[in-house]
């Protein structure tokens, strides 16, 4: 009839609400806000692939995921390769979530384009050269010189490593 309940017209606390996740851990928290990213899927951590321009898909990921001001800055690139096994914890069909305005410091993961060829690795800088150093340590560093230098470009910093179950 009047649609008001008996606690309301008592001036008792209502019944508190059940839980809305009682599958869910008890010390899990929600996610908070989610943001579209693009995921291109044809980098390679190990020999090169190439950033075409062509968004394969793209996915919601949580915001708190990439550093302030940095939202429309950021993509995901789905690895692909062995070299980056090891401490970063980079595996074959990972993402990396890429934030191409900041600029990696020395021994941090990076993106790099090689004269069109896109690799996942730490970098190192010398005055003349950028050595590209993979995790797996069967796999040599990557030494960029001379002329190569002037068709390599550091794409940003790998900010995060995200594994699909």
């Amino acid at each position: 009839m009047l649609d008001v309940s008996a606690d309301l017209l008592l001036g008792r606390d209502p019944e508190p609400e059940s839980d809305p996740h009682p599958d869910w851990p008890p010390d899990a928290q929600p996610i908070g806000e989610m943001v579209l990213v693009p995921l291109y899927a044809h980098v390679t951590a190990g020999e090169g692939g190439t950033i075409d321009g062509t968004v394969d898909e793209y996915h919601y990921i949580p915001l708190m995921f990439i550093p302030d001001g940095e939202k429309d800055a950021c993509l995901l690139i789905q690895t692909h390769g062995d070299s980056m096994i090891g401490p970063s914890g980079i595996e074959d069909g990972d993402w990396v979530l890429l934030c191409y305005n900041i600029e990696p410091k020395d021994g941090e993961i990076a993106v790099v384009d090689i004269d069109g060829e896109a690799v996942v690795k730490r970098i190192y800088r010398t005055d003349d050269s950028v050595v590209l150093q993979s995790d797996n340590h069967e796999i040599p560093p990557r030494i960029v010189s001379g002329p190569a230098l002037e068709h390599t470009r550091v794409l940003g910093r790998v900010m995060r490593v995200i594994r699909n179950m």
